[in-house]
């Protein structure tokens, strides 16, 4: 409902339950609040959470295009570089990693200034996993919109369970040529493939993007402003021309640690049969 209609909506329903001398100073103070909290006026907050293997340089390239739209700031969430090793095998570097998000969530939720501001998050790969785990974690972290990308995030994941779920339909940018979400999916039981075949329970935006082409001025120009600024959702053409995933592909997308299995069971065979070469070259 516009703004507006909402307005006089209100004064209707003020002047059926009251009718005294304060009745005009009400009407304003309807006309006032109404207006202060049309999403399109109110000061935004946008939250950037990096990958692995980076220390976030897009946040310049992205921060540049949004610092430019009136009454929207950047905040950058941080946690360092985070190599393929951590972020496959080690539990420990994940859970420090996570650490850093939440103390990064909680310095820009509890700014004094950002207190009446919406908060939106925009989150990249692995970074895309650690907001999730927060949010699920803490419900006290309300994001007005989302975008994810490249995510490694469960295909499952209920974002309609969360009671801090967004206001908005999650935005998950897809890439179809991006093998990582794929790979993270077939090497461990903690991540998923969303990044690449979607979300079952959010909007999903396919492009023919490898990991990280979603970072460009165009695509932002495209894709996010709209979003960022008016809730627009614009849809992707490659989305319903998007090809088929290969048979492999799509094997290892709906398996949990294949991958694992099959490279610890080539290192097994290997190990067996290095030790029955070196037992026969013994014996000879």
């Amino acid at each position: 409902m516009p703004a507006e209609h909402r307005i006089d909506h209100i004064k209707s329903l003020l002047g059926k339950v009251y009718d005294g001398p304060y009745k005009d100073q009400l009407s304003q103070f309807a006309e006032i609040f109404i207006s202060g909290i049309d999403a399109n006026e109110r000061q935004k907050v946008v939250v950037l959470v990096h990958g692995i293997r980076t220390q976030g340089n897009w946040f310049d390239t992205l921060e540049r295009r949004i610092s430019s739209l009136d009454g929207v700031e950047v905040h950058h969430c941080k946690y360092g570089f985070f190599n393929s090793l951590k972020f496959i095998f080690s539990k420990n570097w994940r859970k420090t990693a996570k650490e850093a998000v939440l103390v990064n969530f909680n310095l820009a939720f509890n700014k004094p200034e950002n207190r009446n501001k919406d908060f939106y998050l925009i989150a990249h790969s692995f970074g895309t996993y650690l907001s999730a785990e927060i949010l699920k974690d803490n419900p006290h972290f309300q994001f007005d919109k989302i975008i994810f990308c490249g995510s490694v995030v469960s295909e499952n994941y209920r974002w309609d369970t969360l009671k801090n779920g967004p206001r908005y339909p999650v935005i998950n940018e897809c890439g179809t040529n991006d093998f990582y979400p794929i790979l993270a999916k077939g090497l461990t039981w903690t991540f998923g493939a969303s990044g690449t075949t979607g979300f079952h329970y959010a909007k999903n935006r396919y492009h023919d993007f490898q990991h990280s082409d979603f970072f460009a001025d165009d695509f932002y120009e495209k894709f996010w402003i709209p979003f960022i600024t008016e809730g627009e959702h614009v849809p992707s053409n490659h989305s319903a021309d998007r090809p088929e995933l290969a048979w492999r592909i799509q094997i290892l997308s709906e398996t949990n640690g294949s991958l694992y299995y099959a490279l610890l069971g080539a290192i097994i065979l290997l190990a067996v049969i290095i030790w029955i070469i070196w037992t026969i070259y013994k014996l000879i």
